[in-house]
């Protein structure tokens, strides 16, 4: 399947995968088309209970991969169909319908760390009515099926499924979550970077899950890093058919992002903005003057600073201290958390620009005192990892330096 498959051909693609489904599938099973393939979330907290306590109750932890492999195979195999087909009592008929919000994770990730941070993310124990969220996730309950149990011998270098029947899932859904496992996998997988850039491409809102290791220095650091053609292959039986989907993915992402360099950096932008539909979320689920408003805040100041956007992280940090303050005290001791990271930083920033004001208005622009005021802001800055700012401020500092004739030495 090339970049350049018309929504005609996708639908083709549902309409035969449906036919499949219908073809081989039990007659006492009812089948449904795709996008009514979504599970509530509170069946995806009991289905990994379930799991965890028959198959890996000895294990500290399991992948989707495993469980895959272990339940969804083996008993979909027989009856050549997809999970969600099953029925009573493998997937209650009241646990399925068109899904709300879409899930994106790798499959080598935990399966059970994956339903946890869902369940935080959704607020699941204080707010009882998101038990019957319908979500899709990729995971072999709607139109995945589980190493092509019954795609056929045409498609069988789509391990999972086409990718036209995952773009149809993202058309259905109201909003998307990405999940971002402790070993950054979604970064480097391209059916990952396949499924954001079709949700970007679909203007779909999308929220981070992060794993408990991972901080918003590594999120950032490995979404500067995305290389699409560097990704890993897809989700074949074997080398050569992982690559085929790779190749087939590729080319979809190069035709539709106009090259991969613009697509990547599109996949970028969309991921580092991320964090501010996290605030909008936090503060529509539990209010503005709240603790976890703050902390989202915080989160979204650190991204904010380490892009580059010192003025807009400012604000961020100092709406989340307000919070924190008005709901705490100033001197209670979590204080010191929220303070933590960029106290020091932006307490220097000031200090430094205040410095520059006070030389440039009592010595003018051109004076050699506001170079060296210049020159150690740029370093702060530089430093903080602050580089086009510290650019900025350096260049700055070298045409005025150049005005006067002095080169590029400041004079004792």
């Amino acid at each position: 399947m090339g970049g350049g498959a018309s929504k005609t051909s996708k639908s083709k693609s549902m309409r035969a995968r449906d036919e499949l489904i219908a073809q081989h599938a039990p007659s006492d099973i009812p089948t449904l088309s795709s996008s009514q393939c979504g599970v509530t979330l509170g069946f995806l907290v009991h289905f990994c209970e379930k799991v965890k306590h028959a198959y890996f109750k000895d294990r500290e932890t399991f992948t989707t991969k495993e469980v895959v492999l272990k339940v969804i195979k083996p008993a979909t195999q027989a009856m050549r169909c997809r999970y969600v087909d099953l029925g009573e009592p493998k997937v209650p008929v009241e646990c399925i319908s068109t899904p709300v919000l879409f899930i994106s994770h790798s499959w080598d990730c935990p399966f059970e760390e994956l339903v946890s941070l869902l369940k935080t993310h959704e607020s699941y124990e204080t707010h009882p009515e998101n038990h019957k969220l319908p979500i899709w996730i990729e995971f072999p309950f709607g139109s995945q099926v589980a190493y092509v149990i019954i795609l056929g011998k045409k498609q069988k270098a789509w391990a999972g499924h086409p990718p036209g029947l995952k773009v149809h899932a993202i058309k259905e859904a109201d909003r998307a979550v990405v999940s971002v496992g402790r070993n950054l996998s979604a970064f480097k997988n391209i059916w990952s970077m396949y499924t954001t850039f079709n949700l970007l491409q679909h203007k779909k809102k999308i929220e981070m899950l992060l794993a408990s290791n991972i901080t918003f220095d590594d999120f950032s650091k490995a979404t500067e890093n995305i290389d699409l053609p560097k990704c890993q292959g897809g989700r074949g039986n074997n080398w050569q058919e992982q690559q085929t989907e790779k190749q087939l993915l590729l080319a979809d992402i190069d035709n539709l992002g106009k090259g991969y360099k613009k697509a990547a950096q599109k996949i970028k932008e969309g991921l580092m903005n991320t964090t501010q539909s996290e605030v909008e979320r936090v503060k529509e689920l539990h209010g503005e003057m709240d603790l976890r408003t703050a902390f989202a805040l915080t989160q979204h100041g650190n991204l904010l600073e380490k892009t580059g956007k010192l003025e807009e992280a400012e604000k961020a940090y100092q709406q989340a201290l307000v919070i924190d303050e008005t709901l705490l005290g100033p001197k209670h001791v979590q204080l010191t958390s929220t303070l933590g990271g960029y106290t020091t930083f932006w307490e220097a920033v000031r200090v430094h620009r205040r410095a520059l004001d006070i030389w440039e208005q009592e010595c003018g622009e051109q004076d050699v005192r506001v170079i060296r005021s210049l020159n150690n802001f740029a370093l702060l800055l530089k430093n903080a990892g602050q580089q086009r700012e510290a650019t900025a401020g350096f260049e700055r500092g070298l045409d005025i330096l150049d005005n006067k004739g002095l080169g590029e030495e400041l004079p004792s």
